[in-house]
């Protein structure tokens, strides 16, 4: 877009899709290390992938009629929204679950896993998340 040259766009797409692609087995790797027990961790997965899905779809209907081309401005800023809220509850996560990792770790210290109910998964207090 910012281009007029067509090599310089052609090239811009390989970092795009690069960007994308990564994105899925990246959170659902994240989201399974940070569920417990197995039937949460299985649903995080299956929400992340129906979720990604989803995108792939919400992203072709929007470049065939929410932009015209061959420039498909508002798409792109549309896109380009959607990331920087990603990047946004991402950041807002890492620190919840820091929260919860000291607020975790001042009942370990106190407490022991005798203590505590059996099945909580990752409410436990033995759980930490992984940043």
């Amino acid at each position: 877009m910012g281009s007029p040259s067509v090599h310089v766009k052609y090239g811009s797409l390989f970092f795009s899709i690069t960007g994308a692609y990564i994105s899925l087995p990246t959170l659902s790797t994240w989201m399974a290390n940070n569920t417990a027990p197995h039937i949460r961790r299985a649903t995080a997965v299956a929400f992340a992938s129906s979720m990604s899905n989803f995108g792939g779809i919400l992203v072709t209907w929007m470049f065939g009629t929410l932009s015209s081309p061959p420039l498909y401005m508002t798409a792109t800023i549309t896109l380009f929204i959607f990331s920087v809220l990603s990047v946004v509850i991402t950041a807002g996560t890492i620190a919840y679950f820091s929260f919860q990792n000291k607020i975790k770790a001042a009942i370990r210290a106190t407490a022991t896993r005798e203590d505590e109910r059996p099945g909580l998964g990752d409410r436990s207090a033995w759980f930490v998340y992984s940043l």
